[in-house]
């Protein structure tokens, strides 16, 4: 009976993965909860889900299942790649963010500046009058 539940998961993860490259994720999330149902130790449906909240933008969710998967086998290459690759994705992207929002103060204080030196001139011409 083991054999045959163990079978099932391999079966199930294989198409909760195709929905996952199909962007089906709430059908592939659904299935590995199935599985997760009856095995939450089962590696490959916690790093399947991982996969599946990283293509959703949630980025949290997806850490805790790679590293959910870690926790039960510490060699499963697969999850420390995309764990890997979603924490260097996560970096790119705060500094990106930092990066756009130091060129907006940049921009806004030249924006300023320029403001302040035409505002000056234009009261020196305004005394000249």
């Amino acid at each position: 009976m083991q054999n045959l539940s163990t079978e099932n998961n391999k079966e199930l993860n294989k198409i909760a993965l195709r929905y996952i490259k199909e962007n089906k994720l709430s059908k592939a999330l659904k299935i590995l909860n199935q599985i997760l149902k009856i095995n939450p130790e089962n590696t490959t449906a916690l790093c399947n889900k991982g996969v599946a909240f990283s293509k959703l933008g949630k980025y949290q969710k997806a850490l805790r299942y790679y590293d959910l998967t870690l926790n039960y086998d510490p060699n499963f290459e697969i999850a420390k790649v995309n764990r890997s690759k979603l924490l260097l994705k996560v970096q790119i992207t705060a500094n990106r963010t930092q990066g756009i929002a130091d060129a907006f103060f940049k921009a806004v204080i030249i924006i300023g500046s320029i403001l302040c030196v035409l505002l000056f001139y234009l009261f020196i011409f305004l005394l000249g009058r």
